[in-house]
């Protein structure tokens, strides 16, 4: 059962309960009102029959002593006791029921009221009212009213006392029920007070024990999951903690497969793994890292990792021993006392509400021997052949200058042979020019110039060549200035309008401008040829080392002028790119950073 339905049923017992108090309390209340009503009507009843009874004795006293004083105030009260005898009579009518014992003797005593001063007294107020009346008749009149007219009021009143007397035995024991009805309302509400608070207390006390308890437990297994422990078996229950305890159970169980997971992966990266705490101590390493550091993991294990890690200098170069290391290449310091070059790479994360450090470390050495076998293979390139080369191109010059006669033949093979010098020389210093810029080894000499003034020395350097090939080079400048090495960019631009001569058709036409983006704040240079273009797919490798597309492969060349292009580009901060469509020609572009003209100026001053 969910939660909702546990406190819709306790809600529903509790309001029940007090259901039954009001419907109790209402029907004791309505007995009580008509009780009360009853009582007010008896009162009301016997009111009228006081009021009947003594406005009767009132008429018979009044009436014999205005026969003995024939005085004429006492004839006017008596006309005013018949007056409110009537109005008595009225209301008492009205407050006895209908089809009752009442109504007869109401009904009954109306008679009397109406025989009595319809009758009897209108006959004896004529005889009283007689001038000639004498002391005889008086006397005999005195006789009949004792004998005719006392009797009837004496009826009179008897009616009225006993429909008083009646209502009189009523009061007694409705007045009483009426009490008894009152304390049982007292009763029941108390009661019902009490059962609601008692209701209320086991509601509550039963809920919060049921919630608590297992909320407690869910909440041990909270703190066993963090400490690493066994779990409790999970709550039985249906409700919504039950299903939160089950889901928890299952995440643990998920989350324990992916620690599982983590470790194997972690025992089994082709890296060494280390985990350090925000202050850089280790708290976790791979058996990789283990063989790489070679000491046991217990030795490891609470260092701090600057003390194991040095640059390639042979020192650490972070500022204390609890700084997080920076990327890059290390050597690490061994139990054999020898070092071993490492690259790093970091990353932090958030574990238990506490930052921690993940660094990926992975053995170098090969690639450090690769580098060094490179530098002197570079150094044999540079020295044992490009020297060579340059003595055997110096001789073959000698032999073309006029201090002898070669016949054509001759004249011919060393004219070949020093051209292949010359591209054996290109090709060396291109291949030295690489190396270089891959190992960040060539320095930049910037200074602030026109990008107009690179494509000038460009063009006034390879016009010969596209005039023998019958090819137009237009050229276009803006306004703008850049700052960078100027022999390095003049490279850059030479190489891209050479490739353009290169593939250009005869009578073809070349576009070079040189133009600033003010809004974007970069310097563009274009070369815009009609050659054969570039296919899609290409596009992206093409400035990549000893890449060649296919529409060259005719051309001379091994493929690395665009490379070496692109890499003097990004080590300005700038981008190289192209744009081209098969059969359309192509467009060769570097964007270069904006310098202001004020700092042109400046340079000039």
């Amino acid at each position: 059962m969910k939660l909702l339905q546990k406190c819709i049923w306790f809600v529903l017992i509790l309001l029940s309960v007090q259901l039954a108090v009001f419907c109790a309390l209402t029907t004791l209340e309505l007995s009580s009102d008509q009780q009360t009503a009853k009582i007010t009507q008896s009162n009301e009843i016997i009111g009228a029959c006081l009021v009947v009874t003594s406005r009767l004795d009132d008429s018979l006293a009044d009436f014999f002593q205005y026969g003995l004083s024939h005085d004429r105030q006492l004839f006017d009260k008596l006309a005013d006791d018949e007056r409110e005898l009537q109005l008595g009579l009225h209301r008492l009518q009205q407050a006895v029921p209908g089809s009752s014992e009442d109504e007869k003797d109401v009904e009954k005593l109306g008679k009397q009221i109406h025989y009595l001063f319809q009758i009897v007294v209108p006959e004896f107020r004529a005889v009283l009212l007689n001038p000639e009346l004498s002391h005889f008749d008086l006397l005999f009149l005195r006789q009949r009213v004792k004998g005719e007219l006392v009797p009837v009021v004496s009826d009179a009143l008897d009616t009225a006392r006993a429909i008083a007397s009646r209502h009189e035995k009523y009061i007694a024991p409705m007045v009483a029920e009426s009490k008894l009805q009152r304390s049982s309302i007292r009763t029941i509400l108390l009661s019902g007070i009490v059962l609601s608070f008692f209701g209320a207390f086991v509601a509550v006390v039963g809920f919060s024990r049921s919630v608590t308890k297992r909320l407690g437990r869910l909440e041990e297994n909270i703190e066993r999951l963090r400490t690493d422990k066994p779990l409790t078996p999970p709550v039985l229950a249906t409700d919504e903690i039950g299903k939160v305890d089950i889901n928890f159970h299952e995440m643990a169980a998920a989350l324990k497969d992916a620690k599982e997971k983590d470790r194997a992966v972690m025992a089994n990266m082709p890296v060494g793994l280390v985990v350090c705490d925000g202050q850089n101590r280790i708290e976790q390493v791979n058996s990789v890292a283990v063989g790489m550091f070679k000491r046991v993991q217990s030795e490891i294990i609470g260092r701090s990792l600057n003390e194991l890690v040095q640059s390639m200098q042979g020192k650490n170069d972070a500022r204390n021993a609890h700084e997080m290391i920076s990327p890059g290449r290390y050597s690490i310091s061994r139990n054999t006392k020898d070092t071993l070059p490492v690259e790093l790479t970091t990353s932090t994360f958030v574990s238990g509400g506490q930052e921690k450090h993940l660094y990926a470390i992975a053995d170098v050495s090969a690639r450090v021997e690769v580098e060094r076998l490179k530098e002197e293979f570079m150094a044999i390139v540079s020295h044992d052949l490009r020297s060579p080369l340059s003595a055997i191109q110096c001789t073959l010059s000698e032999m073309q200058l006029p201090k002898g006669e070669l016949d054509d033949g001759s004249s011919k093979s060393i004219n070949v042979a020093n051209a292949s010098i010359k591209r054996l020389i290109k090709l060396t210093d291109d291949l030295l020019e690489v190396a270089k810029l891959d190992d960040g080894k060539i320095v930049l000499e910037t200074k602030v110039i026109d990008p107009a003034v690179l494509v000038e020395r460009s063009v006034d350097a390879l016009s010969p060549a596209a005039k023998e090939k019958g090819v137009e080079i237009t050229v276009e400048h803006g306004e703008g200035f850049v700052q960078v090495d100027a022999d390095r960019m003049t490279q850059v631009v030479l190489n891209l309008l050479s490739n353009a001569i290169k593939f250009s058709p005869a009578e073809g036409h070349i576009l070079v401008r040189s133009f600033a983006n003010e809004p974007a704040g970069r310097a563009m240079i274009e070369v815009v040829d009609e050659g054969p273009g570039i296919a899609p797919e290409f596009q992206r490798e093409i400035f990549e080392k000893f890449k060649r597309s296919s529409t060259d492969k005719s051309k001379s060349g091994v493929g690395l002028g665009l490379a070496i292009s692109k890499l003097f580009v990004e080590a300005h901060g700038g981008i190289i790119g192209v744009d081209s469509t098969p059969g359309k020609g192509s467009r060769f572009w570097v964007e270069l950073p904006l310098v202001s003209e004020s700092a042109f100026a400046l340079q000039s001053d």
